[in-house]
């Protein structure tokens, strides 16, 4: 992917109804199929610009890996 779509995932993943829609139902098939005991051990793959990392946070220990320095550049300046 080229470098400056990072920006424009990392602005848009909050508020776009593609991303909203799409933590939506992650959290929804985590509380359906994981009930029960915690913690987690989560590897988010292409986690892009980590908002979906960050959300994940309170189910377990998460880690995010993505391929583009641009993308970890963003999830670092999110505190992942």
């Amino acid at each position: 992917m080229e470098a400056y779509f990072y920006e424009d995932i990392y602005s848009y993943e909050t508020t776009h109804w593609w991303y909203v829609v799409r933590r939506r139902l992650v959290h929804i098939l985590l509380k359906k199929y994981l009930s029960g005991s915690r913690p987690f051990t989560i590897l988010d793959i292409g986690c892009g610009g980590g908002k979906l990392n960050e959300e994940l946070r309170p189910y377990g220990n998460v880690t995010g890996i993505d391929p583009s320095p641009e993308a970890v550049r963003f999830c670092q300046s999110r505190g992942l």
